[in-house]
């Protein structure tokens, strides 16, 4: 097939290249530097700049998830004066955290209570975990009245059978923040 094509000779310049990227020729062709355009420094400073502020967005970048504004604090200190129990009290609830000092009961619970200055009955504010963490529904109440203390009893299982405290181990003040 090739032989029944007409053979036609390439353009000059085209035979030249060829021969010059083959290294068939000794010519020396000049090379002429480019000049450096002014504002092309410019974009790598602009594109590292910017790489280098998402980094550090990507590092600083903590979605914001509410915190509870804590409005009192309390903690239970046992007879060595080693906290056993430490309450955050939000508008909403009271976040209760027990510590490695607690002695556990398995035959046991322990109760939080309201003692109120007026000298009313204690108030429950429910069961106390005795490891870990647990949250605690704030009674509208607890804004309402006087508080004298807050305190811990020992129960049976469940909590108290009358609805007061059976054997107050402690009591401790919240602290308004």
């Amino acid at each position: 097939m090739a032989e029944q094509l007409a053979p036609v000779a390439p353009p000059k310049h085209v035979w030249r290249r060829i021969q010059s990227q083959l290294g068939l020729t000794d010519e020396v062709t000049e090379v002429v530097p480019l000049k450096p355009n002014p504002g092309s420094k410019i974009w790598p400073m602009l594109a590292s700049a910017a790489l280098l502020l998402l980094a550090v967005l990507a590092v600083r970048y903590d979605p914001e998830v509410p915190q509870p504004q804590y409005q009192q604090i309390a903690i239970f200190n046992n007879a060595e004066a080693e906290p056993v129990w430490l309450l955050e009290i939000s508008e909403t609830e009271i976040i209760v955290r027990a510590t490695a000092s607690l002695q556990q009961r398995a035959e046991n619970d322990y109760q939080l209570w309201i003692v109120v200055q007026d000298g009313r009955a204690p108030i429950s504010l429910g069961l106390l975990p005795q490891g870990g963490r647990i949250s605690l529904d704030k009674l509208p109440i607890y804004d309402q009245i006087s508080i004298a203390a807050l305190a811990v009893s020992l129960e049976p299982l469940g909590g108290s059978p009358n609805g007061l405290p059976t054997e107050v181990l402690y009591t401790t003040q919240p602290v308004t923040l």
